[in-house]
């Protein structure tokens, strides 16, 4: 059984993905783009890359390059 505060980290959780999602939306991109740029305005620049994005973000190198490269193309990076 969870206790309060697993509870309520849940809760926040979900409300901050249902956030992110209605600002993705808003703006047009991918809720991965977004967490991408969220990511690159308070990484240093040493950790810039897309290995440590992926890192990051729990996702593959390849998937991470290929939104990166569609960023780039679309001027949003």
């Amino acid at each position: 059984m969870l206790n309060n505060i697993e509870i309520w980290l849940e809760r926040l959780s979900s409300l901050y993905i249902s956030q992110m999602r209605q600002a993705a939306s808003e703006q047009g991109v991918q809720l991965v783009n977004l967490e991408i740029l969220q990511y690159l305005s308070i990484c240093n620049d040493y950790s810039n890359t897309a290995q440590a994005i992926s890192y990051y973000l729990g996702q593959t190198n390849g998937s991470i390059y290929q939104n990166l490269k569609m960023m780039e193309q679309s001027d949003l990076i």
